[in-house]
């Protein structure tokens, strides 16, 4: 792991830009020494060179099977050498295949595992408890039965929270622990500080998701992706039906009611308190445009876990690791490695 990345406190945004950024990241360890306070930002924003990835499809991967303590739990099982378990979020859609522009490349350097959360995906679906901390048991049960001994947790979203639980309360198993835009696991979650919904869950609840359907899932997926232009018809036809699997439409709501900053759970599930005993090497990775999860969020949750870092991707929401593909999968190989 490199030293710059790790245990510095950095703060950098990455640009939207060229093959240039990953050779400016040692400039940048100047920085570590600094008090979080006087450590500005360091910007390179180049907002009008756009990627020059084009999805044209989703790529559904192969899944395995295995047994979770009753539970018949899919995952896509790809590469060889250290382990990663990518953790998905928690909208409807939500699978291991979130993941699609990274598991490949990621393999190449990791015996990647991405797993179905129980409730999620071709999982079966749990009969009542679909909860938070279910998951991460389920998720930390998965690794027994799999037979990982340790692995790196990159998780996503609602994601983060369940890999950061298996970190503060399994330390042994984490060899590594990457939140990625996880307002679940931030302070106040998806709430600001005067308890309003952020802007991004307020569109995802009816803002302006007025479309039905296929439809409604494109909607869903212009708030947390920031390039439009890789909403293809066929991404959004395969989003739709990963919300389709059998069980998932039953235990959507169920699952939104749970949720770490529900009105249900008042908040008892929040990590705050928390994230000063994280002993795991935290790396923190968001995007500047999340409406979903703020990047208010992000810089709160590093100045809670010690020896974190942050980057910051220019020209991305929600779903970073999709927005960034490149970027993200050569910055997350880096840090793991």
């Amino acid at each position: 792991m490199p030293p710059n990345i790790v245990n510095s406190g950095l703060v950098s945004i990455i640009p939207y830009d060229n093959e240039s950024w990953f050779d400016w990241i040692p400039t940048c360890t100047g920085m570590a020494g600094l008090n979080k306070k006087e450590r500005p930002p360091v910007i390179i924003d180049e907002p009008d060179i756009f990627s020059s990835i084009t999805v044209t499809a989703m790529a559904i991967f192969e899944r395995r099977f295995v047994d979770v303590k009753g539970i018949n739990t899919a995952y896509v099982d790809q590469g060889s050498g250290p382990a990663m378990v990518l953790l998905h979020g928690g909208g409807g859609g939500c699978s291991a295949d979130d993941f699609y522009l990274n598991i490949d490349p990621l393999a190449e350097h990791f015996h990647v595992y991405g797993l179905d959360q129980w409730g999620f995906g071709m999982t079966d679906k749990p009969p009542a408890d679909c909860t938070m901390p279910a998951r991460a048991r389920h998720a930390l049960d998965f690794m027994d039965a799999v037979g990982i001994e340790s692995a790196h947790l990159v998780g996503h979203s609602q994601g983060g929270w369940v890999g950061t639980v298996i970190a503060l309360d399994h330390p042994g198993r984490v060899l590594s622990n990457v939140l990625v835009d996880s307002g679940s696991t931030a302070p106040l979650g998806n709430l600001d500080e005067y308890g309003r919904i952020s802007e991004g869950l307020r569109q995802a609840g009816g803002g302006v998701i007025t479309g039905t359907g296929k439809e409604a899932t494109r909607q869903i997926l212009e708030v947390v992706i920031h390039n439009k232009d890789l909403i293809s018809d066929a991404y959004v036809d395969a989003q739709y039906e990963h919300g389709r699997f059998p069980g998932n439409e039953e235990t959507a709501s169920e699952r939104g009611r749970t949720g770490v900053w529900s009105p249900e759970t008042e908040g008892k599930l929040a990590l705050t308190d928390r994230l000063g005993s994280l002993k795991a090497p935290t790396f923190i990775i968001w995007g500047k445009q999340d409406t979903c999860a703020p990047l208010e969020r992000g810089m709160k949750l590093m100045d809670l876990i010690p020896g974190s870092s942050i980057h910051i991707f220019d020209q991305a929401s929600h779903c970073v690791m999709t927005d960034r593909a490149e970027e993200f999968n050569r910055l997350l190989i880096a840090f793991c490695k």
